[in-house]
């Protein structure tokens, strides 16, 4: 749904805490609410980027595997992410015991995702590390709940 995202919503100081990253590809994130809904709010450093990064969530809006994109701002280049959890490698620094269980499933399920993205849709994502892949409670592929 497309919104005006620069106005003023309440940030979550915890979650926007979680996605300092060294992310090149945006100007800005921070997390907030939005209807009682923590959206990530992703400032695209470059309109290209936006509207390639947008085109993607719209083209990948029925997999379970992506964030949903919640709204877009079109004139200002931000994207309203549902928020999709903390990066794995915060989880591996601070909450070694979760991690440790979800570790033995990631590279299958990263093979299947991988798989489907090229195969279904022409995609291949050259940019998979632990910190562009985010855990929220459970995990759940192929019916699986991790």
């Amino acid at each position: 749904m497309e919104k005006d995202l620069t106005q003023k919503f309440p940030r979550d100081k915890a979650k926007s805490e979680a996605l300092k990253s060294t992310n090149k590809r945006s100007k800005e994130l921070k997390c907030v609410k939005i209807n009682n809904e923590s959206i990530v709010l992703k400032i695209a450093a470059k309109e290209s980027m936006y509207q390639h990064e947008k085109k993607i969530y719209m083209l990948l809006k029925n997999e379970t595997f992506i964030p949903e994109l919640k709204y877009y701002d079109d004139k200002h280049f931000i994207l309203g992410i549902a928020w999709a959890g903390r990066a794995l490698n915060r989880m591996r620094r601070k909450a070694p015991t979760k991690y440790n269980r979800l570790y033995e499933n990631i590279n299958e399920q990263l093979t299947i995702i991988s798989d489907k993205l090229y195969t279904t849709y022409g995609l291949y994502h050259n940019d998979l590390r632990y910190k562009n892949i985010c855990v929220h409670y459970a995990i759940q592929f192929n019916s699986k709940t991790y």
